[in-house]
């Protein structure tokens, strides 16, 4: 089948979300970035690539790792295409965009040895001239939560307190990229050129990216329901 164009790919048709209810919600909310995500949720968030700092060289070669299980990479694609989370397979050579930045593809060991499909691109390579130099690294920092900082809270809240863990299913793959970033997200499989629309691993920033909605969440559910205390997964260093 032609695959859809990918100016049909819009931040709303990729993440559903009730905006004006983010805007309501965060009315109060204490944090400057408040809107830069009240931004990003509603025009998808720009992943920090400076051009200034690298002459990019795209790759149309995958990793070893991804041509020794093609099944895998096949599988995770069709499945993120499903999701509209990944447009294409636009054929060789006519790229999405003339911009277009292919990075090389490839899996993560653990993921092999599971074979659930989710794919690793290599924002690092080639060095000196990858997507992740022409991201500064200050910005992104992030220090994670620690089990000294659960227990710090324990002990603030006192005798009778409960913890529990959220993990979000596909985290990374709920925060829409802004459409002026994805040539920059490219890839190159059978032939074919894809492109990702939503925040992939492997990036200099996500951390800092998904920490960003995640306090705004965290911030909505202190103040808007019964718990007395609770953590996002990360915290800015």
């Amino acid at each position: 089948p032609t695959p859809l164009p990918l100016s049909s790919f819009t931040i709303g048709s990729i993440c559903p979300r009730n905006f004006e209810a983010f805007v309501h919600e965060l009315r109060e909310y204490p944090s400057p970035r408040k809107e830069y995500v009240l931004a990003g949720i509603r025009d998808g968030f720009r992943v920090g690539f400076v051009p200034e700092r690298v002459v990019l060289r795209p790759s149309l070669r995958s990793l070893t790792s991804a041509s020794q299980h093609p099944d895998v990479i096949d599988k995770y694609l069709s499945t993120e295409v499903a999701q509209r989370r990944v447009a294409g397979p636009y054929p060789y050579p006519r790229p999405p965009l003339p911009s277009l930045k292919p990075v090389r593809l490839g899996l993560f060991r653990n993921v092999i040895n599971l074979g659930s499909g989710a794919s690793s691109l290599t924002f690092s390579s080639p060095q000196g001239a990858s997507v992740n130099d022409g991201l500064p690294q200050d910005p992104f920092s992030m220090r994670y939560i620690s089990v000294d900082d659960a227990i710090r809270s324990l002990v603030v809240i006192g005798p009778g307190a409960l913890m529990a863990k959220f993990d979000v299913q596909a985290a990374y793959r709920n925060i829409p990229i802004n459409v002026s970033d994805r040539h920059l997200l490219g890839m190159y499989w059978r032939d074919s050129f894809y492109v990702d629309l939503v925040l992939p691993v492997g990036l200099r920033s996500p951390q800092f990216l998904f920490d960003a909605v995640a306090s705004v969440v965290h911030w909505i559910l202190s103040t808007t329901t019964t718990f007395t205390r609770c953590s996002t997964t990360s915290m800015i260093f």
